[in-house]
């Protein structure tokens, strides 16, 4: 059982881990689909292993910001009765190829809890419903080697929201 967490309910500099989800061939060309993309870094093997920066097709990058935020839901913010939003990247960094077959986890840590200053719902005061989380998170694959870092945000619902 998922234990629901509200935005005063974190502290800067907590830990939390994710499981892991391996990426497939199939991850990939879903993403192209909907995108109607076709790099060949993405989906052709002979041009890849002439590139030897890569080797072989690697995950689409936005596929793989998609993994972070489901991460984020499933390891930081479980339960789905308190309102979460993913609220923008400020730095992002694709530090080594990820392939078909590679088992990413993610570990995040809150690194800074901030009052929300935009308007919320129509006729609520600036920041009442939501606080501002900032989570700098880094994604490994199977070998425990670092393939990505983010620092993301995250507008959290207040308990008194």
């Amino acid at each position: 059982m998922t234990q629901d967490r509200y935005f005063e309910d974190y502290e800067t500099g907590e830990k939390f881990r994710s499981t892991g989800r391996q990426m497939t061939d199939a991850d990939t060309r879903l993403l192209m689909g909907v995108i109607s993309g076709s790099h060949p870094l993405h989906m052709d093997p002979v041009y890849c292993a002439s590139r030897p920066d890569v080797g072989r097709p690697i995950i689409q990058g936005s596929l793989v910001l998609g993994v972070i935020d489901a991460f984020f839901f499933e390891s930081v913010c479980p339960g789905n009765q308190v309102l979460a939003l993913a609220d923008g990247y400020e730095k992002i960094r694709f530090i080594k190829p990820i392939y078909v077959g590679d088992v990413l986890h993610a570990e995040f840590e809150v690194v800074e809890q901030a009052e929300e200053t935009r308007a919320g719902l129509p006729g609520e005061k600036a920041g009442k419903r939501c606080g501002r989380l900032t989570c700098g998170v880094t994604v490994y694959n199977q070998k425990d080697v670092p393939v990505v870092y983010a620092l993301e945000h995250y507008l959290v619902e207040r308990k008194e929201g």
